[in-house]
């Protein structure tokens, strides 16, 4: 009879090294992306590969905040765990709930944390007879719970098709934009992140929004990032003016929009239109056959939802925050950490935004 999954701790050196085989690879789970967010937070981090018998099913980057007066703490997975690989496709089959199961005998049973879990946006829903599905259930119903929506554009076909499923008021923004003077230059040093964040800035401060995590804190993860997993800046320039920014993300099979800011000049020229298309022929250049759109907001954003609608995508729903305990214990860690945000909500207000960091 085969074993079960198991889970063995590696560093992340190895973990970078081994994510390369999978097409579910995202920033999320960057070693540097989970070491930076887990400082920020006064959290750990720990780096896994799922196993049986030897052969590599899956991997993990979590995030463990202790609470020491419980005796326990939370496990957070946001992306993961990785389980499609490029070169195994009938291994994908052991699938999430194979690596998830591991996970909980882990550092649910063994080691008394609760278990949190946001399967990466590109995996399918479970079906609501699937083992997972109370979980899901109880993730919903939780106050506070912010739930990642956005719109994945179907990047397949050659590039006339990838149009054709644009609206015809964006496909036509976009070619009045492809008849301006913009110049755009694109690349991943340090001295194009400097460019954007000032647009950026000015952006924030007109429309009155934040955001969790600043350009610079991506900024600071690219220095731990090989070449392959490199957040790209695409800048749009009309006479040596930066007028147009777009900072994305393109690993695996689906690249993330991950900044955005546009000056009125800008606006005037359509030049995000133009900077969204490029980032497209980046990701196809690269390999990925889907774009996230980096989240929507109807309600809060309708404008923004609007231009991301007009791209022809389809909407889709990460699946979770999925929290995996024995329900005395997830009842505890619930009301401990509603108490904390309680007393974060104290402090001072501020109007947020929806960002693919979750």
């Amino acid at each position: 009879m085969t074993g079960r999954a198991t889970v063995r701790s590696i560093a992340g050196d190895e973990w970078a090294e081994l994510a390369v085989r999978f097409a579910d690879r995202n920033y999320r789970q960057f070693p540097p992306y989970v070491e930076k967010g887990a400082a920020a937070v006064g959290a750990a981090c720990e780096f896994a590969a799922i196993e049986r018998e030897g052969r590599l099913l899956g991997l993990a980057s979590l995030r463990i905040k202790s609470l020491p007066v419980l005796g326990a703490g939370i496990a957070y997975l946001n992306g993961g765990p990785l389980v499609r690989q490029t070169e195994d496709p009938a291994g994908c089959g052991e699938g999430y709930l194979t690596a998830i199961d591991a996970l909980v005998d882990d550092y649910v049973r063994r080691r008394g944390h609760l278990l949190r879990v946001v399967l990466p946006v590109s995996a399918e829903p479970p079906r609501v007879d699937h083992p997972m599905a109370e979980e899901i259930d109880a993730g919903r119903k939780l106050r506070g719970r912010r739930r990642y929506r956005t719109i994945l554009v179907d990047l397949e076909g050659d590039e006339d098709r990838v149009r054709a499923r644009f609206h015809q008021k964006w496909r036509n923004a976009l070619r009045k934009a492809e008849r301006s003077a913009l110049e755009i230059v694109s690349g991943t040093s340090p001295d194009l992140f400097d460019a954007f964040e000032p647009m950026f800035r000015a952006l924030k401060e007109r429309k009155g929004f934040s955001v969790d995590q600043e350009p610079s804190f991506f900024k600071a993860v690219q220095a731990g990032l090989g070449f392959r997993d490199r957040f790209v800046v695409h800048l749009a320039r009309y006479d040596g003016e930066v007028v147009s920014g777009h900072i994305g993300s393109y690993c695996g099979d689906t690249a993330v929009y991950l900044f955005g800011a546009t000056t009125e000049e800008g606006h005037r020229m359509n030049a995000s239109y133009l900077l969204q298309w490029e980032a497209m022929r980046k990701a196809r250049a690269l390999g990925c056959t889907l774009y996230d759109l980096g989240g929507i907001d109807p309600d809060g954003n309708p404008g923004v939802y609007r231009f991301k609608q007009r791209m022809g995508g389809r909407e889709a729903e990460a699946v979770g925050p999925i929290d995996f305990a024995p329900p005395v214990r997830r009842w505890l860690l619930h009301q401990a950490e509603e108490a904390y945000g309680f007393l974060r909500e104290r402090g001072p207000q501020k109007t947020r935004v929806a960002v693919p960091t979750i």
